[in-house]
């Protein structure tokens, strides 16, 4: 196996001096020409080790790069736990902290849902207290106007909500938290076989809403819609939805029109799509509130999953 030859500068020197010296030229010119050899290598060893001293550096450099992200990345992933923790924290602080009381006024058609969820709200915050009123949207948005006290209006109709925002008595925009539709209400296993809104005209004495309700304004919308005409002195008129269905089940109406979630299955009667509508409940914080952060709330509790699900239980239509 052939090895590498090494060899000194001075070896070098030599050699080339004598190799000269052979051919007769001068000492002086053959120790030049050693020295410019000599100074060839001295440059190339010297860009050598300029070279491996810059790949030492690269590498060193490379290592303090890789140790310096590696570093950042850990106290990013700090920093973002901290921020975590700090907002469960905040979220948990927010969660106990509600307290106060607040009043609600609603819609009649309301009553057993608004009573589960200001139930589960309670429960979440065992310091705040919820106050409900029930009545017509159309009574209940006037209360507000003459300043009637209640820190959330929530209502069957947009109508009144509208006439409110516009007159700024709540903080707008009001939300949609629901929908509903009207049906027919018999008295128990539907003695008089009614069948549909006409059937209403000669079954006798009928159950509406008032007019300034919103179940009696969607019935004579329905009514007139099917071309159906009923007596005015056949027809009770109830406060609300809940005061127009007593009216039947109590025997002082054969037949009556509410809301659908009002009707008990066995003793109602599905109106035609074409001639039904379909209603939306509004919900907003009055500007007179003094609990507006609890009352607000209490209105994310009714739009979130929780509020929905009651919703849906009691037959109200997704918003």
């Amino acid at each position: 196996m052939r090895t590498p030859t090494t060899t000194s500068y001075s070896q070098l020197t030599a050699k080339v001096i004598h190799r000269h010296g052979r051919r007769q030229r001068s000492d002086r010119h053959a120790i030049r020409i050693a020295t410019a050899l000599l100074s060839k290598v001295a440059f190339s060893t010297a860009l050598l080790g300029t070279a491996l001293f810059g790949t030492g550096c690269s590498s060193n450099s490379a290592d303090n790069q890789s140790a310096n992200t590696q570093s950042a990345n850990t106290q990013s992933a700090n920093t973002q736990s901290a921020n975590t923790q700090s907002a469960n924290t905040q979220s948990t602080k927010a969660s106990q902290e509600l307290s106060g009381s607040i009043l609600v006024s609603a819609a009649a058609s309301l009553n057993s849902s608004f009573t589960q969820i200001s139930k589960a709200f309670m429960e979440q915050h065992p310091k705040a207290k919820v106050t409900l009123n029930f009545g017509s949207s159309g009574q209940i948005a006037a209360q507000i106007e003459q300043g009637a006290p209640a820190d959330i209006a929530a209502f069957a109709d947009t109508a009144p909500m509208q006439a409110l925002e516009e007159a700024q008595f709540v903080l707008a925009p009001s939300k949609i938290f629901a929908r509903n539709s009207l049906t027919i209400v018999t008295k128990a296993n539907n003695p008089k076989n009614i069948r549909s809104l006409a059937d209403l005209a000669t079954v006798g004495t009928v159950s509406l809403c008032v007019q300034t309700a919103p179940c009696g304004k969607f019935a004579e919308q329905s009514l007139t819609t099917a071309g159906v005409s009923i007596a005015e002195s056949n027809i009770t008129r109830g406060a609300d939805a809940q005061a127009t269905l007593r009216a039947v089940t109590e025997g002082d109406a054969e037949a009556g029109i509410v809301y659908a979630t009002d009707a008990s299955p066995d003793a109602s009667v599905a109106i035609e799509q074409r001639y039904n509508i379909n209603n939306e409940y509004p919900i907003a914080v009055t500007r007179s509130s003094s609990q507006r952060v609890l009352a607000a709330a209490f209105m994310e509790f009714v739009l979130s999953a929780a509020g929905q699900s009651v919703l849906s239980r009691d037959g109200f239509l997704a918003p």
